[in-house]
């Protein structure tokens, strides 16, 4: 299969993220696509796409972008549906299945979805007031 990005390998790999895969699995499950020309049309296409004018682009180039662009609306609209069956499972009650709607978000959007370490609050970080009603019950408890 030949490595050239094209129209059609932009639309079904987008299609494939849309559905839940990875975007580079997808390319190489459908076109063949080894790792390292993924690896080289997504730099390019990430390289460009903040750039305002594209007009001085090769073609290539812009199909690097273009692919970015659309595979990064396809997972977004992705995560969408997710998070929007996630909450529909919890509001359902359905105890181990919003589970897995939130491990399949973990997993795929870590930066967005994963646990996250609890800082310990300091003494600064509790108000006087719950503090001293704190202290109060604990001697009241200890008197009784």
């Amino acid at each position: 299969m030949p490595q050239q990005l094209d129209k059609d390998v932009i639309l079904k790999v987008e299609l494939a993220v849309q559905g839940g895969e990875w975007p580079s699995e997808a390319a190489k499950r459908l076109f063949g696509v080894s790792p390292k020309t993924w690896g080289s049309w997504w730099a390019r296409g990430v390289e460009f796409y903040d750039d305002a004018d594209k007009s001085g682009l090769d073609p290539h180039d812009r199909l690097c972008v273009e692919l970015v662009g659309r595979v990064w609306v396809a997972e977004a609209e992705w995560e969408n549906r997710m998070r929007k069956a996630w909450q529909q499972s919890l509001e359902n009650g359905k105890a181990g299945v919003w589970l897995g709607f939130k491990t399949l978000l973990e997993l795929r959007q870590p930066d967005r979805w994963r646990k996250r370490e609890m800082e310990k609050a300091s003494a600064r970080d509790v108000a006087p007031e719950e503090e001293f009603r704190r202290l109060a019950e604990a001697e009241k408890a200890k008197r009784s």
